[in-house]
């Protein structure tokens, strides 16, 4: 299978993705709809984005509770000597410790603010656009989560489909070697040495595919694991070891997937909000 079949393989296999209730992984098979549920139930760069959100909604109370009413108090206690006084003078005492009666001073405040003259109202509705704009994001996170899982997984099953066919072919490699050698050896002259050393070439080709092939399967589940944020020893059971067959449906038209990808896509709605923001 050539890469643009593979691309284009890829993108029938790959469906849009809904974002449901995650599930913890389970001893179950998992198929590539499960993988997504797991990496999004546990996926760092999901778990960011909604803390952005979260963030921008704190801002958002807190410019709210501008027009709360405020109250602000303080007092205090200190020491004071005593001081009397008439008509004739004043007498200040401080010779003796019961002299220096205790001072206390108690204030409070009440605010209730009014108007900011459209700073409050203006600040409120940028936060809110902000909030949407990090939804969005959390949106595109689980949008990128969903589609590197899928591509490890689909790749995963590239590679295994690849080891019937480049086994058969090391094997009638190897048969055809085998059949070469004992031709030349009857010294007929139908088999010359330069058809050994090219039979010879195709075998050592057949055997870097397969390790290519073998290889490739491994990192894409090393990988698929790294996404799922699983160790790498840790046991992962996948539904699928195939390639499933493509069906016939026609793909969408050019024009038509452009116009769902403007109404859909996340990064349209951060430009939007963003620049009301």
């Amino acid at each position: 299978m050539t890469r643009p079949l593979l691309v284009a393989a890829l993108a029938r296999l790959v469906p849009a993705v809904t974002l449901a209730e995650t599930a913890p992984p389970t001893a179950e098979p998992l198929d590539a709809d499960g993988c997504v549920a797991v990496a999004l139930a546990q996926s760092a760069k999901l778990a960011e984005a909604e803390a952005k959100v979260a963030q921008h909604k704190a801002t958002l109370a807190e410019l709210e509770a501008t027009y709360y009413p405020k109250l602000s108090g303080m007092a205090y206690v200190a020491p004071m000597f005593t001081v009397r006084g008439d008509i004739d003078g004043i007498e200040r005492r401080w010779q003796k410790l019961k002299h220096w009666g205790p001072y206390a001073r108690l204030e409070a405040l009440l605010a209730q603010p009014l108007y900011t003259f459209g700073r409050v109202e203006a600040g409120e509705e940028a936060a809110r656009e902000r909030i949407l704009v990090e939804q969005a994001r959390v949106r595109e996170a689980e949008l990128a989560v969903a589609l590197e899982v899928r591509r490890f997984y689909y790749l995963r099953l590239y590679a295994l489909s690849m080891q019937p066919s480049l086994n058969t072919a090391a094997k009638a490699v190897k048969e055809a070697r085998e059949k070469g050698q004992e031709m030349y050896d009857e010294g007929t002259g139908e088999v010359t040495q330069a058809d050994l050393a090219k039979l010879d070439y195709a075998a050592t080709e057949v055997a870097k595919y397969q390790l290519e092939a073998d290889s490739g399967a491994a990192l894409a589940l090393a990988a698929l694991k790294h996404t799922l944020g699983l160790d790498d020893d840790a046991p992962l059971l996948l539904a699928d070891e195939r390639l499933p067959e493509l069906d016939d449906a026609e793909p969408e038209p050019l024009a038509e997937a452009l116009a769902a990808a403007a109404e859909h896509r996340p990064e349209w709605a951060q430009l939007a909000h963003g620049k009301k923001a």
